[in-house]
């Protein structure tokens, strides 16, 4: 984030605000950590979950991720057509 270029008294409140959430990002009842390992898939929403990852070390690790991202109107949209062919009555 670059520097807020606003008024004083607007720039004052919105770091202290902006503090507090960063403290609340970092509080250990407000995270989730697992590691992964080849094969593993995770999906999540991504205007709902703000993800990220720890360090690790390149020299004792490979890291090879592959990000796919879906509109959630076409994701659901699709599981209806799906349930609508093969839901048998």
């Amino acid at each position: 984030m670059k520097p807020l270029q606003a008024p004083t008294h607007v720039v004052i409140p919105f770091y202290h605000a902006y503090k507090l959430f960063s403290d609340k990002l970092r509080d250990l009842s407000s995270s989730l950590e697992f590691s992964m390992v080849p094969g593993d898939l995770v999906a999540f929403n991504n205007r709902r979950v703000l993800h990220g990852r720890t360090a690790f070390n390149p020299t004792k690790v490979d890291r090879h991720l592959v990000g796919c991202y879906v509109d959630m109107d076409e994701a659901l949209s699709k599981y209806d057509l799906l349930q609508a062919k093969f839901h048998t009555k």
